[in-house]
């Protein structure tokens, strides 16, 4: 599990998706996985108001993964080789734990997709 931040020709190249996080100094944590071959970043945040998030902390604030704000990294250069710095609590909360949090975001990304899906075919309600 790699944790990293986001090089700022990623935010130059998106600027215009407003559905990015802009915080440059934002924690991703890195998932490859094997759905459909592609690499995603997913961003710690906080007050998280939504289901779709792994959380990393036991205080009251919902704090974790954020599903619904991941990006796609497309090429190795939107990883910046500055090292993403983390709290102690939320390292701890995660560590030992990346089946469970691929497993969980590839649920996220197939609700996703048929949610979609759904909209696309004009049968969402």
């Amino acid at each position: 599990m790699e944790f990293i931040l986001l090089t700022e020709e990623f935010y130059n190249d998106f600027y215009n998706y407003k559905e990015i996080e802009t915080k440059q100094n934002r924690p991703y944590i890195l998932l490859r996985i094997c759905y459909n071959g592609l690499d995603f970043g997913v961003p710690f945040r906080s007050n998280i108001k939504h289901e779709h998030f792994h959380k990393t902390t036991t205080d009251k604030i919902n704090s974790g993964i954020d599903f619904s704000k991941s990006v796609i990294i497309t090429d190795e250069k939107y990883i910046s080789s500055s090292k993403a710095k983390l709290r102690d609590e939320e390292f701890k909360n995660i560590k030992g734990k990346e089946f469970i949090i691929k497993q969980k975001f590839v649920k996220y990304i197939k609700l996703y997709i048929k949610s979609y899906e759904k909209v696309k075919n004009g049968k969402a309600h």
